[in-house]
């Protein structure tokens, strides 16, 4: 009976061994994309640090924007918190955008940039 049992045993570790059984996020993965938006009178912000901050998880990311003033990449389903920031000349442009859901499909958000005000 013993023997039996380890047979099974065995067969049973070695079959689900070798299933695929996915990651443990599949299908929980997004595309979030963010366009900073430049006020009036400044060019498109091209290098703008992106800080994206989990606030249902601790999921955290700095990216940058590219030419277009665009960063995307995946995230899991959850609220972030995203911050834009860029120093031209004297000035910082700056935006926050605070309880971003991401649930059940990739997102395009826009965040608008304002300038410091320069003393």
């Amino acid at each position: 009976m013993k023997r039996i049992t380890a047979f099974f045993l065995l067969v049973f570790a070695l079959l689900t061994g070798c299933m695929n059984l996915g990651t443990p996020y599949e299908g929980d993965v997004h595309v979030l994309t963010i366009r900073a938006v430049s006020p009036q009178g400044y060019d498109v912000p091209a290098g703008a640090g992106v800080s994206i901050k989990g606030l249902s998880n601790s999921a955290v990311y700095a990216l940058t924007t590219g030419e277009d003033g665009l960063v995307s990449t995946n995230v899991l389903n959850g609220i972030y918190s995203i911050s834009v920031q860029k120093r031209v000349g004297d000035r910082l442009l700056s935006g926050t955008l605070d309880k971003v859901v991401v649930s059940g499909e990739n997102l395009t958000v826009e965040v608008d940039l304002v300038p410091s005000i320069h003393e």
